[in-house]
């Protein structure tokens, strides 16, 4: 019977470590600052998507559904304009 020796290591612990971090992280030491940075705005998106949701249907339930008829209608001609404008 070959009986391998296995040796385990709780994930969590690849946190505490400096020298382990840009393992658990998947990024070399040196572009830890540049990850850090990038998952700030990808929060601070997520957090302006939330709120711009809640105004939207805020004022859905104030001005009705032409409003976010139009808030949409809007927002289309902006991405189809900015679609036309990246083929250039």
């Amino acid at each position: 019977m070959n009986s391998a020796m296995l040796f385990e290591r709780e994930d969590w612990k690849l946190f505490r470590n400096m020298e382990t971090l840009p393992q658990k992280a998947g990024v070399p030491k040196s572009k830890l600052s540049m990850l850090v940075c990038k998952e700030l705005a990808d929060w601070i998106h997520a957090a302006a998507v939330k709120s711009v949701m809640r105004a939207v249907f805020s004022m859905s339930r104030i001005a009705g559904p032409a409003w976010i008829q139009r808030l949409a209608f809007t927002f289309l001609k902006k991405v189809m304009i900015l679609e036309i404008l990246s083929g250039i």
